[in-house]
């Protein structure tokens, strides 16, 4: 009698399947509505368009704000660090940076410079030069 041999798929047939599979995942989630708010947010973090949601805008900030008060930055870094440069919040028709949105968003910042002097997140981050205004 002859040996039977097992039939089995190709290693390409199961790796094209399994992304299918998750590729119709995604589209679903999508299509359901739970996914567009994930994909909104991850559009956000990779450097998407700006949050409409302040409490999303005030975690950013804080984060920001944290970033500074380890950083001890001088003037020159502060002026290009994503606290004044990053928009963070729209409201349907302005931008806001953290620096520009504090009355707005609601977070303030105060933090040490390079100098040990307290600074405040409020401080223009557009003044000419490299000394802090």
């Amino acid at each position: 009698m002859d040996s039977i041999k097992a039939q089995g798929l190709p290693m390409n047939t199961l790796v094209l399947g399994a992304l299918a599979l998750l590729v119709l995942i995604g589209v679903a989630a999508v299509w359901i509505g739970g996914g567009g708010q994930i994909f909104s947010s991850f559009g956000n973090i990779i450097g998407g368009s700006a949050p409409s949601d302040i409490s999303q805008a005030k975690t950013i900030c804080q984060g920001m704000c944290n970033d500074l008060q380890t950083l001890q930055p001088t003037y020159s870094q502060y002026k290009n660090h994503k606290w004044c440069k990053k928009t963070v919040y729209n409201d349907g028709g302005t931008d806001y940076t953290c620096q520009s949105g504090v009355s707005v968003i609601g977070v303030s910042c105060t933090f040490t410079d390079s100098e040990g002097n307290t600074k405040y997140g409020t401080t223009s981050c557009s003044t000419a030069g490299d000394a802090w205004p």
